[in-house]
């Protein structure tokens, strides 16, 4: 089965939690949405008894409880009653819920409950997913996101009930600038939030003629229908029930997919065929949006802003293409003046991305991340490092001194990354918060921000209620770091001084090294493990005697391995290090002895360091960004095994034929024995004044058999005196350009450029 939303899937916190539900008319679909509290609600027992209460939650779990917090369930009678807990968990009691809202019992707060009995009723939800699961679709391999240096459109639709429109006093100009003026909008929040580097234009559907009320698809229901009947399931949650047409009862989510499948036929005919509803041409449309009139049902899935997918959808398709990640948005929040308004338009939208609620459980990140509310705020650094890929990398600070940042909201040098050298999971990010301007008016403070990073996870870990361990600004002051466990980090943060649009500081790492020399303790847990031994008891004599040593590639979002120390392997023979993101290969200058050395996928520039070690029969290096190789000329031709040529001209393009179509059917990658495994190919359409018109990528095309065939598709195509440019890369960053065609197929013409 195939589920978009995986392929962009780039996990962040611990807590973060994506949701599944089985259906019979979807077979899977994920909704993500801000959590909600005290929101009034209104229910009726069964003896007609109108009951006033409220609602708090997110969509793993939300409670009824009375204006005291104390919960409220129902009974196998359908009563509502007070909740107690009888052996840790929660259950209904024989106190009956009064309208007058007096009842002297006793009652139990969601404080009361224990977490892991909150923690399974969680895991209960059908929109709960275990996070493990997720992170093995997306750790298995680096991968440049595909809504980088692209523009999406969003296709956004109106929808009003029979007996329910929109408020004309918005008339459809505010539509217009919310979702695409240059200030308080989703637009300019995605510029802002990625540098420019990722653009999102909307499209307002039914399509209208000047500055009038905004026009919608009207549905022949009202709007009570989709308001359904609330209730409390076994688990103590809150659900909704709807009637159907013929009377029978279904969920949210089978009165939603009928809707926005009326409401999409109904405007498909108005979307230009040449708008690109799918920049990274996997058959779904990248963003589509519903917006509903009135105000918000929370916890009601249709009446709730949030983010969901149509994953068993084969039939709903515009222009071709099918309908798959979709927001619901609900017109009383994009009224809302007590926030940015294009807030929860950036919230749900974000989710496209990948990113996902931190709002959950022991989040404690709060209003410095749009994806714990939805005020409209920047996303934290490491958020669009991960999500949108916006920050390349995040540099690293390995020396005790000073430093200093830019705002966070400018690029670049606006964050550093530091790890501990206590541990091999955990570092921490440092970034500059100013509270100002459009975005960042409703962050907590101006300062330094810090905040704990899991390596070992590959995501943020923000994880519990310790005030040492979470979000914090700093100003003036000075922090001692500690890890998850409450230990000292071995970090030290100091005068902190604040001054315009910067802020300085110092950082005092300390010198403890792991193993005796290293001061990456993953290097020292790789020796380890080769001599069987552990890291505390090493010694000088141990280090000498080790000929071969394999240390594990890092994870895309980890920090480079540093070799600081590998040179005390004297008697080193073999060492892999493939996939370690190296850039620093210094160290390896003194290892005279060695004979293998793979250096395969990382981002080495400078192989200087390789040149004396002429006692290697077995060298790799593809996958780099190095563009000389002339340092290890003086005994290349004594390598036995070897995948790079001194010239580096191993790759060329040719094409077969080009139809009378003038389309690119077919294109072939002839390449030497000295090539990559796999490379990354893009096919680029140019108008004929060379305006660019469409980009693909293919990412991990095989280059085993040594002449690949690569099929293009029909809409890269030359029809109209346009032109496609093909690209070769190394790199699944798409870096280090191996070959390069221009091809008109208008005049039968192909150019070799590279």
């Amino acid at each position: 089965m195939k589920v978009k939303i995986y392929k962009y899937i780039i996990r962040l916190f611990t807590v973060s939690l994506v949701s599944i539900m089985v259906l019979n008319i979807i077979s899977l679909e994920v909704v993500k949405a801000a959590p909600f509290f005290d929101v009034r609600q209104t229910i009726t027992q069964p003896n007609g008894d109108v009951i006033e209460c409220y609602t708090s939650g997110d969509e793993f779990f939300s409670y009824l409880h009375d204006s005291d917090g104390n919960i409220i369930v129902q009974n196998i009678q359908g009563q509502y009653v007070y909740a107690k807990l009888e052996n840790n968990i929660m259950v209904p009691s024989d106190n009956v819920v009064l309208p007058s809202g007096i009842a002297i019992c006793d009652k139990i707060k969601i404080t009361d409950v224990p977490e892991s009995y909150i923690k399974m009723m969680r895991e209960a939800s059908p929109f709960y997913k275990q996070p493990e699961a997720e992170l093995a679709l997306s750790n298995d391999e680096y991968k440049l996101h595909p809504f980088l240096n692209e523009t999406l459109n969003n296709i956004v639709i109106f929808i009003s009930f029979s007996d329910f429109d929109f408020d004309k006093a918005y008339p459809a100009s505010f539509y217009e600038n919310l979702f695409n003026g240059d200030g308080n909008s989703l637009k300019n929040w995605f510029a802002t939030a990625s540098y420019g580097k990722t653009g999102v234009n909307s499209w307002i559907y039914p399509q209208i003629d000047g500055n009038t009320c905004i026009a919608s698809y009207k549905d022949y229901k009202p709007r009570s229908a989709y308001e359904g009947t609330p209730y409390v399931d076994n688990n103590g949650s809150l659900q909704y029930r709807f009637i159907n047409d013929d009377g029978s009862v279904t969920n949210w989510n089978g009165m939603a997919f009928p809707l926005f499948e009326r409401a999409v036929n109904s405007i498909k005919s108005q979307v230009p065929l040449d708008l690109d509803l799918d920049v990274d041409n996997d058959g779904c449309i990248d963003y589509i949006t519903f917006v509903m009139p009135g105000s918000i049902v929370y916890g009601n899935w249709i009446l709730h802003p949030n983010q969901f997918c149509m994953a068993g959808n084969k039939t709903l398709k515009i222009n071709g293409k099918k309908v798959y990640n979709y927001n619901v948005q609900v017109e009383e929040q994009l009224h809302d003046t007590k926030y940015v308004r294009a807030g929860v338009l950036a919230h749900e939208g974000f989710h496209i991305f990948g990113a996902y609620d931190l709002y959950s459980g022991a989040s404690n990140i709060h209003e410095w991340d749009l994806m714990y509310s939805q005020m409209g705020q920047m996303p934290s650094t490491y958020t669009k490092y991960r999500c949108g890929q916006w920050i390349e990398n995040i540099p690293e600070i390995k020396e005790s001194k000073s430093y200093f940042l830019k705002e966070s909201i400018l690029d670049p040098n606006n964050c550093y990354m530091i790890r501990s050298p206590l541990s091999s999971d955990e570092a921490f990010i440092l970034e500059f918060r100013k509270k100002e301007g459009i975005f960042n008016n409703y962050i907590p403070g101006t300062g330094l921000v810090i905040y704990r990073v899991n390596l070992k996870n590959n995501h943020i870990l923000i994880d519990d209620d310790d005030p040492v361990t979470c979000f914090y600004p700093y100003r003036d002051t000075s922090v001692n770091l500690r890890l998850g466990d409450g230990t000292y980090a071995g970090i030290e943060i100091s005068n902190i001084s604040l001054v315009g649009d910067t802020i300085s500081f110092s950082v005092n790492i300390s010198n403890q090294k792991n193993a005796l020399y290293f001061k990456d303790i993953r290097v020292a847990q790789a020796i380890s493990k080769e001599i069987n031994k552990d890291i505390k008891n090493i010694t000088e004599e141990d280090l000498t005697k080790i000929s071969e040593l394999y240390i594990n590639p890092v994870d895309q979002f980890d920090l480079p391995i540093d070799l600081d120390g590998i040179d005390k392997l004297v008697s080193l023979q073999k060492i892999t290090l493939e996939r370690c993101k190296l850039n620093d290969i210094s160290n390896l200058k003194g290892l005279k002895n060695l004979s293998e050395l793979r250096l395969v996928d990382n981002n080495i520039e400078n192989i200087e360091s390789l040149r004396d070690l002429k006692s290697l029969k077995i060298l790799t290096l593809r996958g780099n960004l190095i563009n000389d190789y002339s340092p290890v000329s003086g005994y290349y031709n004594n390598l036995v095994e070897k995948d790079f040529s001194l010239l580096n001209n191993d790759l060329y393009i040719s094409i077969p034929n080009i139809n009378t179509n003038k389309t690119i059917e077919t294109i072939f990658i002839n390449c030497t024995d000295f090539v990559p495994k796999k490379m990354y190919v893009t096919a680029e359409r140019y108008t004929e004044d060379g305006k660019f018109i469409k980009r693909i990528r293919i990412d991990n095309v095989d280059l085993s058999n040594k002449n690949t065939q690569i099929n293009i598709p029909e809409f890269i195509n030359c029809q109209d005196g346009s032109y496609v440019v093909i690209s070769c890369y190394e790199r699944w960053d798409y870096k280090q350009l191996l070959a390069r065609n221009v091809i008109k197929p208008v005049t039968f013409d192909m150019e070799n450029t590279y």
